[in-house]
Order: structure tokens, then C-alpha cells, then sequence
């Protein structure tokens, strides 16, 4: 993953868009909570919101790197003020 694709990402978290991976009964939402980088973890409709750091967040990237660019895509499309 390059610098780059991260602070897409994080510009778009710092943005107020929400990046979840995984699906079914457990996966994990990466969001900002008053400015701070949380992961949200929902296990069949109950969550738990934990500080999340910067090497955490870039291993989900890792992991799904598709996911989060066009989730990053979609945000800047529909964002004029953020688009290159």
C-alpha cells in the first residue's frame, strides 16, 4: 500500500465516511470519533469501540486494499471540494 492510498483513507475518515470490513455477524468499522481513529467491532448487533493506531488500520488496508480504494473513489466522487 502506498503513503498515498493511506491518506486517501484518512482524509476520507477525517471526512466523516466509514469503512467497514467483513460482513455476516462479526466485522469491524473504521471511523473518526471526535477526531480520534476508532475501530468499532460488531458481533451480532452488539459493539465495542476501541482506539485504533495507525499500524492496525494500515494491516485492514492490507488485507482489503479494493475495498477501501473504492470506498475512497466513491467518497471523492461524490465529494466536488476533494476530487484530483
Amino acid at each position: 500500500m502506498a503513503d498515498t492510498d493511506f491518506e486517501d483513507v484518512m482524509a476520507a475518515l477525517r471526512g466523516g465516511q466509514r469503512f467497514q470490513v467483513g460482513g455476516g455477524r462479526i466485522f469491524r468499522t473504521y471511523a473518526m470519533t471526535n477526531g480520534q481513529l476508532v475501530v468499532i467491532v460488531s458481533d451480532d448487533g452488539y459493539t465495542e469501540e476501541h482506539p485504533c493506531d495507525e499500524a492496525t488500520l494500515r494491516a485492514a488496508i492490507a488485507e482489503v486494499p479494493d475495498g477501501f480504494r473504492k470506498i475512497v473513489e466513491w467518497w471523492k466522487a461524490h465529494r466536488p471540494e476533494v476530487r484530483k
